[in-house]
């Protein structure tokens, strides 16, 4: 009989209650896993971070981080964030009284414009400006709930006279991709900023001369490793809301890049105009 590869599980590694699982397997844990373990026990916001990030905070290597998910049951770190989420939110306060649904709501907004505010700034959107307004050809891309957002830029840039497409399917990325030119964009939408496929996509871009533009939630993600510009936003959404999280942070960051391609642009103007008359006789 051929050896086991797994490791071995303590008790508490089940489906469902992450936390309970890390604490009661600490003593079996190695020196390196004991310290993934401390950071994150003491660091909520590990599920707002991506598996790069939490590496370098811990300071444990890419491999030690895999063992421990897998230690803990977990096919790997999405599925470790997914469960510590659960967790997280099992033991979370309740609403305070007298806070509405919509008032939480707009205060979460807020906050995260707020940090947006910090993290954006006002040359990098020119820069991003130029590239974008001076390219022959942008190509947009994004999966799951960032290929929603990659289509809205093709649709922004159209407007604008920006020659634009979009693509969400994994092997006309890199397709498209690789028939880039040093005249092209490649706009790459990645909330976390560390999905294989568009990476993939981006490597090949810039392989071919191409500019790579990144818009992510995370400053310390492969995706801005890779780009030429990054415009990097704020958002707090858990795990479990991934696909259907509020994006208004990179609506803002997509209303000053627009903004200010519409003033570098000499003729943006006369496009806005010719493209609204070419659909304004579908409206009553």
């Amino acid at each position: 009989m051929k050896p086991s590869n797994k490791l071995p599980l303590a008790s508490g590694a089940h489906v469902g209650g992450c936390l309970l699982a890390m604490k009661t397997m600490y003593p079996q844990l190695t020196r390196r896993e004991k310290q993934i373990a401390d950071y994150l026990r003491n660091h909520d916001d590990v599920i707002f971070q991506s598996i790069t990030e939490v590496v370098r905070r811990s300071g444990v290597g890419y491999g030690t981080m895999m063992r421990f998910c897998r230690r803990l049951g977990c096919a790997g770190f999405q599925e470790f964030k997914i469960r510590l989420t659960q967790d997280l939110v099992r033991h979370s306060p309740r609403r305070p009284a007298g806070e509405s649904l919509l008032e939480i709501m707009a205060a979460r907004a807020k906050a995260e414009l707020n940090d947006t505010l910090q993290l954006l700034s006002l040359p990098t959107i020119i820069k991003a400006a130029r590239a974008l307004a001076g390219a022959r050809h942008v190509l947009c891309i994004g999966c799951g709930g960032s290929a929603v957002t990659a289509h809205e830029i093709e649709y922004r840039l159209s407007r604008l006279g920006i020659p634009a497409a979009a693509s969400a399917d994994n092997h006309m990325q890199r397709i498209r991709a690789v028939l880039l030119s040093a005249r092209d964009v490649l706009f790459i939408v990645s909330a976390s900023g560390s999905t294989k496929e568009v990476l993939a996509a981006g490597t090949l871009a810039r392989q071919a001369g191409a500019t790579v533009l990144g818009l992510t939630n995370f400053s310390k993600s492969p995706l801005v490793g890779l780009a030429d510009i990054t415009l990097v936003t704020a958002s707090h959404a858990n795990p479990l809301e991934a696909e259907i999280a509020s994006r208004i942070t990179m609506e803002f960051a997509l209303d000053a890049l627009c903004c200010e391609i519409s003033i570098i642009k000499k003729d943006a103007a006369r496009c806005i105009l010719k493209t609204f008359k070419s659909v304004a006789d579908r409206q009553w």
